[in-house]
This record gives structure tokens, sequence and C-alpha cells, in this order.
């Protein structure tokens, strides 16, 4: 009677750890599922499968897998003689719709005295990716080159915080900045998790909840309609003009962009002379003024300027122009090096065959990542010889 009690005790206790371990991975998958605001980070360990078919015309099912630091895969330990670099943007960056070798961060990597990570995410700015630099750092990681481009999402940024009557500034982040600076060095305390056998519980679930996922996911359905859906219902509360000379307030919105782009920079160049490590601005090429029948399927969205107003893909890639001669100058101006992979590929992401290399104008395809993985690579060996030569 006794032998049963304690069975039945023992049970209970196993049921109890194994339901808490599975609460804890739930809890992981609501974090993914609502973020904090403002953190744009993978959750670390999570494991996805995209249909991208359709998009373009090589797209297929694609692997989207974050380590447990929350870096995009996939990722080559270095050398000893190889240069660490740390890639911080957007979506463009992230590449979340491109083969996980074949995104220009992994290619980037391909170099024999080049090792890269992906910290980017989609919707980051350029203080999002501020956060993202010290929660890496908080965790232990130090990297001789960080490489940032944001400039498509620091005026996409900027058009909302203007519509809620806030600037984008350091200044708006002062408690999203306080907790990352301490998020890596003081992990939140769950008693349940700090048991060790709890733990090997999580990894041995959420292991078995990963691959039960991917086999059940073999064949998602194509992202292609959720993003037709997207682009329909985009224009919603927007306003169609024909050109920039009609959007009311594209001035004023150019002047706090140039400003905005100034205060971000600034202080990724403070943080590179407090960290010690080499900064560099790589530039952004969009596919706005390529034909539509160069498309596989066009995604273009007509282009913001401002107070819900929106312009014609032409006059899109005109926006893009002024904001990437921003971009590029101010770099300048700040002495940050400059990869200027717009000046470089503009003119074929824009051409005849255009549609090719992005899928919707702004994101890369498979052979729109090789071409932009070539300019950047090739720029960066050039930079590291020259700082192992000083």
């Amino acid at each position: 009677m006794r032998s049963q009690a304690l069975l039945l005790v023992n049970k209970s206790i196993v049921v109890f750890l194994i339901g808490f371990a599975l609460a804890a991975i739930f809890m992981e998958i609501e974090g993914q599922l609502n973020p904090e605001p403002h953190s744009h980070l993978w959750k670390g360990n999570s494991y996805n499968i995209y249909n991208a078919t359709g998009l373009y015309a090589d797209a297929s099912n694609v692997v989207f897998a974050v380590d447990e630091n929350g870096f995009i895969s996939p990722i080559v330990q270095p050398l000893p003689d190889e240069m660490t670099i740390l890639f911080l943007g957007d979506s463009t960056t992230e590449s979340i719709y491109v083969g996980e070798q074949e995104r220009f961060v992994a290619q980037t990597g391909e170099s024999p005295i080049l090792s890269t990570y992906n910290g980017a995410r989609s919707g980051g700015n350029v203080y999002d990716m501020y956060y993202n630099f010290l929660r890496y750092t908080g965790l232990g990681h130090d990297f001789d080159i960080v490489a940032i481009s944001t400039p498509f999402n620091d005026y996409r940024a900027l058009l909302v915080y203007d519509q809620m009557g806030v600037r984008l500034s350091y200044d708006d982040y002062p408690q999203t900045v306080q907790r990352y600076r301490s998020f890596g060095k003081e992990q939140p305390t769950n008693p349940l998790l700090q048991l060790e056998i709890t733990q090997r519980l999580v990894d041995l679930l959420r292991n078995g909840l990963s691959d039960f996922l991917s086999r059940q996911v073999a064949h998602p359905p194509s992202r292609l309609a959720e993003i037709q859906v997207a682009n329909n219902s985009y224009m919603d509360d927007k306003f169609l003009v024909p050109d920039l000379e009609s959007c009311t307030r594209y001035d004023e919105v150019l002047d706090a962009y140039r400003q905005t782009t100034y205060e971000g920079l600034e202080l990724f160049k403070q943080t590179a002379e407090q960290y010690g490590f080499s900064l560099v601005v790589y530039s952004f090429v969009d596919g706005y003024g390529a034909p539509a029948e160069s498309f596989f399927v066009d995604l273009r969205t007509y282009f913001p300027c401002g107070d819900n107003q929106v312009v014609p893909h032409e006059v899109g890639h005109q926006i893009f122009d002024q904001l990437n001669d921003i971009y590029v100058q101010t770099a300048t101006d700040l002495n940050i090096p400059v990869i200027d992979v717009r000046a470089n590929l503009n003119t074929l992401f824009n051409g005849e065959d255009g549609g090719a290399y992005t899928y919707d104008g702004i994101h890369p395809t498979r052979a729109g990542s090789d071409l932009i993985a070539q300019v950047i690579r090739t720029e960066l060996e050039t930079f590291v010889q020259s700082l192992v030569s000083q």
C-alpha cells in the first residue's frame, strides 16, 4: 500500500514538473507572439519554416531559426584570425524569406577573414538596434565590427511617431534602454526555471515540440496570400497623391529624418568608442523604380510621405534616393566608413530585370541577396585589411 502511494506521489511530481515545463515553453511561445514593446529581439531557440513560394521565381520553403542568444542562424564560430561582425538592421537584413545559407549576412561570412552574426529584426530602427547591441554585449559577446543599416525603418518609425505627436529620438526610450542595459547581466529570476531537472525537461520538451512542429509544417501555406491581404488593406486610411510637391509635410518630414539620422548614428559612433569596436554603415537599395512586369508578382505598395499620404512607385524611388543621400552623407560627416550598396546596385535593381532582385521593392530575393553579399563582402574585406595594416 505504501509503495503504491509512493508511486502515485512520484507520478504526480513528474506530471507536475512536465506541466510546468510545458507552461514555460508556452510562455516562451507567447513571448515570441507578443514581444515586449520596442524589443525587436527574437526569442532564443525559436524555429520556423516559412513557405515563400510565389514571392519570387525560385522561392520555396525556408528555415528561420534563432539560437539561444537571439542571433539569426546560421552562425559560424570564428577562427582565431577572423574578424567578428555584428549586422544590425531591419527586415531587409533579417531576410526572413531567403534560405539560411543564402541570406546576404550569411554569405558575407563565407569570406576567409570574416565571421558574421545577424542581429537584425523586422521593424527595427536605429534605437532598436542600439538595444539589440546592448543585449548581445550584456550576454558576453564582443565584436570587432558592427555594421548597421536602418534608413528605411528610421523613416517609417519617424512617420509613425509623428502621428503620435512624439519625435523619434533617444530620449523617447530611456526606460527601454535601462531595461536592456541589465538584460544580459541579470536574467529574470523564476524559481521554477532555476531547478536543473526543470531545465532538462524544458530543453527535452522544447526540442521534441520543435521537431514535431517542423514535421507538421513541412508544407505550410504560402505567405503570398497573407502579404497580398496586408497590401490590400494598406490603403484603408491612406490618400494617394501624384508627386512629392503634393505631399503637404514632406519637407518637414525630411528635415526630421536628417536630425534622426544624425542623432542615431552619432549615438552608435559614441558607443563604438566606448566598447572598442569599429563601426560601419551600409546603405539600402530598393527596387521601386523597376518595371512591374519584371516582378514574379508585384507586391510593392504605394510609398508614404507623411500625414497618411502616399505616392506612386516611381516617386517612392525618388524618396529612397533622398533618404540614402542623407544617410550616407551623415555617416560621412561623422567619419563613419560607408559601404554604399545603393550606389553599386541601384541601376541593376531598378533596371529592366529589377524585379528579380526584390519581391516587393524592398526585401531582397535570393538573387538580390547574392548581389548585396558580393558588394558588402568585398568592401568589408578591404576595410578589415586596412584595420590589420594599421
